[in-house]
């Protein structure tokens, strides 16, 4: 009973609904809200598996709980993923209405679908690169900012060190930016496929020189960096002219 309340405090009620699919336990603080986001998650998951790993693959995805908390000033979403050490994705989805934004659930759902893939063996910077492609709205605009900036400037987060972080720092809109305009940069290389092979590669063994000219023949974190700026110098600069 503790557990309740303290469950339904969390949630922003005072009860606890829950609605249970094939894939995912959404609680929420209504019924109608958790049976929403039941059939929007089981929808936009099967939809982003396609995408993420084909339409023949096999729809693949570890069990994922989603808490709905609404009352926030923004819509945002957190996850705690699957790995070797855990079998269940756990999403929490804060709203400023009811319902979360379709973006901002979808944004949460492909590093559940690559959690439940790749088990913990694929890069933050992949992670992050590819759920930012279904971001909309105020969180696209800021990011698409900073890239124009950092592609004018140059100052994005080194290759190097992009490749190795473990876990990003929120307030750090760099990384962000630059694992988004990284994978634009590396599925100009080759398919999404090839990304996977890289990133488990690299992430696995900890040995990027050899996962990059494995998979991309390129030689050297070196030449992969003068890569990476001339073709954001040529693609995004230009994609967003000076105002």
């Amino acid at each position: 009973m503790q557990f309740v309340v303290l469950l339904a405090s969390l949630l922003g009620g005072d009860n606890v609904a829950l609605a249970a699919g094939d894939h995912f336990s959404v609680y929420a603080s209504t019924q109608s809200v958790a049976d929403a986001v039941l059939q929007d998650a089981e929808t936009a998951a099967k939809q982003i598996s396609q995408e993420l790993f084909g339409k023949d693959s096999q729809f693949e995805l570890s069990r994922t709980i989603i808490y709905v908390r609404p009352g926030s000033d923004e819509d945002y979403g957190k996850s705690v993923l699957r790995s070797s050490k855990r079998e269940a994705n756990i999403v929490w989805l804060y709203t400023i209405d009811t319902l979360p934004e379709e973006s901002t659930m979808r944004h949460e759902l492909v590093h559940c679908a690559l959690a439940s893939r790749f088990r913990g063996k694929l890069p933050t910077f992949i992670h992050e690169g590819l759920a930012a492609k279904y971001d909309a709205g105020v969180r696209r605009r800021i990011q698409s900012q900073m890239v124009d900036k950092l592609a004018r400037t140059k100052r994005w987060v080194a290759l190097s060190e992009l490749m190795k972080s473990e876990q990003f720092d929120l307030s750090d809109a760099r990384q962000y930016a630059t694992s988004m305009a990284f994978v634009q940069f590396l599925l100009s290389e080759g398919d999404q496929q090839k990304l996977f092979q890289f990133g488990v590669s690299g992430n696995t063994s900890r040995n990027w020189t050899s996962a990059l000219a494995d998979a991309y023949d390129i030689p050297s974190i070196n030449n992969l960096e003068q890569r990476f700026h001339r073709w954001t110098r040529q693609h995004l600069i230009a994609a967003r002219p000076n105002r």
